[in-house]
């Protein structure tokens, strides 16, 4: 008889988490998350809004526990009338800025303690938030546009997916490249993996790098015996929650930095006999036109591949 054997008792965070991977949200808990070991983190990626609510919040605890401390021993504040709860507010904020005393000034060795201590916080809090929205400023950061469907055309009796993207800069992202994966669920028969298993292959790219990377870019993988989407209908697409992942890096040559860009297709992102509509304006043999507001456009193809 096999003794079950008692769980250690460790104490989780009950936190919920939310990841979304394509068309599948994974929301689980108990898994711990140390903000005040990762407050860096949180403040770099979490939203504008949620950081000026965040740092105004900060601000106004900082300097309603200053009010406490003066408004708690009479004197510690002094001026040309005495000074009453709205007054020692704003004496508060004006002594964390490090901005002028104005009408008050502290009156005695406890209020000038006080006061000290405040000024010191404040250099420290300002100092922090100005690295904290440079940070953010300066964050290097890709602007890569996707176009919102994958496709898988038949070329020459060989069938390719391909996928569109463009450099909304405009400028140079050089030495770039590119990768891409597939996810899928495991509909193999081996037990030990488990019945909702997910596994990942690597799609090869016809060209996954590029020299320079400045206007467009169409990705293709050819689906041969090798492909993970050899034999695939649009409705094993579908059934199996078929997920792309598709990453292009490269150099950014005006910041000087290495730049990522990321994008995820769900199976119902994926379509099958169409292809994308051409963009590019040959011109007068000179000059060329690119209509990038249609680099979303797909359009069916003469037949829809088996």
């Amino acid at each position: 008889m096999i003794k079950t054997m008692k769980a250690p008792d460790i104490k989780l965070s009950h936190s919920k988490f939310k990841v979304s991977i394509g068309q599948v949200t994974i929301t689980g808990s108990g898994l711990p998350r140390d903000l005040t070991r990762d407050i860096f983190h949180y403040c770099v990626t979490t939203s504008w809004s949620r950081l000026l609510l965040g740092c105004l919040a900060f601000y106004l605890v900082m300097t309603t526990l200053f009010f406490l401390l003066y408004a708690a021993v009479p004197g510690s504040v002094i001026g040309a009338k005495e000074p009453n709860l709205a007054d020692l507010m704003f004496y508060s904020m004006r002594v964390f800025g490090t901005a002028a005393f104005g009408a008050y000034l502290p009156g005695n060795l406890y209020g000038e303690v006080v006061a000290t201590v405040e000024i010191i916080a404040g250099i420290i809090c300002y100092s922090l938030m100005v690295g904290l929205f440079m940070a953010r400023f300066m964050r290097p950061q890709s602007q890569v546009l996707f176009a919102q469907q994958a496709v898988i055309v038949e070329d020459h009796g060989k069938r390719i997916l391909m996928i569109r993207a463009a450099n909304k800069r405009h400028n140079f992202m050089s030495d770039a490249s590119a990768k891409l994966w597939m996810i899928a669920e495991d509909r193999s028969d081996r037990p030990e993996i488990g019945t909702r298993a997910r596994r990942y292959h690597r799609l090869s790219l016809i060209r996954d790098s590029s020299p320079i990377f400045a206007l467009i870019w169409t990705l293709q993988h050819e689906i041969d015996d090798a492909s993970p989407l050899h034999g695939m209908s649009e409705e094993d697409i579908l059934t199996r929650g078929l997920v792309l992942v598709m990453v292009i890096s490269g150099h950014d040559e005006d910041f000087s930095t290495e730049v990522q860009a990321r994008h995820i297709y769900k199976s119902s992102d994926i379509r099958l006999g169409c292809r994308y509509v051409d963009i590019i304006n040959p011109g007068d043999g000179v000059d060329v036109f690119m209509d990038f507001s249609r680099i979303h456009d797909i359009e069916p193809t003469q037949a829809a591949p088996n």
